[in-house]
């Protein structure tokens, strides 16, 4: 595993090994720390909680990208758009993506 600190690249790295060593997350939460910061905490069987720092998202920089790139690791079909439009929506917004595909794919 690679210290992230924030950086895109090494989140997406840590997201790699995880997923291929543990499977898809059974859980995925995006939470807004405070106005400038995100972090991701994906839960996987076998390993527990680990905190995703660089994936920032609802502006147009690598975090989101990286965001993008960690929910197509995990199965989710979404656009970037839809991802910068999360902060948009709520003004501190903890969304828990639900354990089950068909509950946000239907």
């Amino acid at each position: 595993m690679t210290d992230e600190s924030g950086v895109t690249d090494h989140s997406l790295h840590n997201a790699r090994v995880l997923i291929s060593k543990y499977g898809i997350p059974t859980h995925i939460e995006l939470v807004w720390d405070d106005d400038k910061w995100c972090l991701v905490k994906a839960e996987f069987r076998g390993y527990g909680e680990h905190v995703f720092t660089g994936f920032g998202w609802g502006y147009s920089g690598t975090g989101a990208v990286g965001l993008k790139r960690f929910l197509r690791l995990c199965k989710f079909n979404v656009k970037i758009d839809e991802i910068m439009k999360m902060r948009k929506r709520d003004p501190n917004p903890n969304v828990w993506i639900p354990k089950s595909l068909d509950e946000i794919l239907s």
